[in-house]
């Protein structure tokens, strides 16, 4: 009996310093939710750095001015502080990594610009824009941070979309292309509809024939030509 309350107060205690250092990685979120991937991954690792040394000092403090000898709250704390750490800064660098981000931006930067790379498909065919005879893709200059964001309002804009797919990201020196593939109902005047069996017979050029393509037949594929 005795040993069962033991137990319950201390998943008590786990709990309850997972909940009460969650509730600040849960702010510091919800402030850095429209910055990038490594930023947030930053903020996250120095609040939670900020945890661990604050906690691990006033165990040293207390364990040597006062003589306390039960730690089960600083071992909890610092658990939930290291644990929230890991993930949140980890799993954002990771993403912030795969996305070729930066931390921040300096005032002169070589960083590629970024793009949204977009193919729709209407009916049995595509949608493209014609610029000086030749085709291409719906392409446009990221406004923000991330790419499935851009995206999303350029659903929200063009109309009726049923379905989006992210296939792609295309790596070159002056700028990258995140690529999908988005099916619609709306035909768009301004836009030129092709034929799907006429797609590799038109004017375009081998880049972006070689994308569209790729959007078309591949999932998840990486094209890198900045060598």
């Amino acid at each position: 009996m005795i040993l069962q309350i033991e137990v319950l107060n201390l998943l008590k205690i786990i709990f309850l310093s997972a909940l009460a250092v969650g509730f600040f990685f849960m702010i510091l979120n919800g402030l850095i939710k429209r910055s990038n991937y490594k930023r947030k991954g930053l903020y996250n690792f120095l609040l939670g750095f900020t945890f661990i040394v604050l906690f691990l000092g006033s165990y040293f403090y207390d364990k040597h001015i006062f003589g306390i000898t039960d730690f089960t709250k600083y071992y909890a704390l610092l658990g939930s502080s290291i644990f929230y750490t890991l993930v949140l800064a980890g799993s954002n660098f990771i993403k912030g990594i795969q996305r070729n981000e930066r931390v921040f931006k300096g005032t002169k930067s070589s960083k590629p610009k970024d793009f949204i790379y977009i193919l729709l498909k209407y009916q049995d065919g595509f949608l493209l824009e014609k610029t000086n005879e030749k085709y291409l893709a719906i392409i446009r200059k990221m406004k923000t941070n991330f790419h499935d964001e851009d995206v999303s309002n350029f659903v929200k804009s063009y109309g009726e979309c049923l379905n989006v797919s992210y296939k792609g990201v295309v790596y070159k020196k002056d700028y990258n292309y995140y690529c999908y593939l988005i099916e619609t109902n709306t035909y768009n005047q301004k836009l030129e509809f092709v034929n799907q069996f006429e797609l590799t017979q038109i004017m375009m050029s081998a880049e972006d024939k070689e994308i569209i393509l790729s959007i078309i037949l591949r999932n998840d594929f990486i094209l890198d030509k900045r060598i």
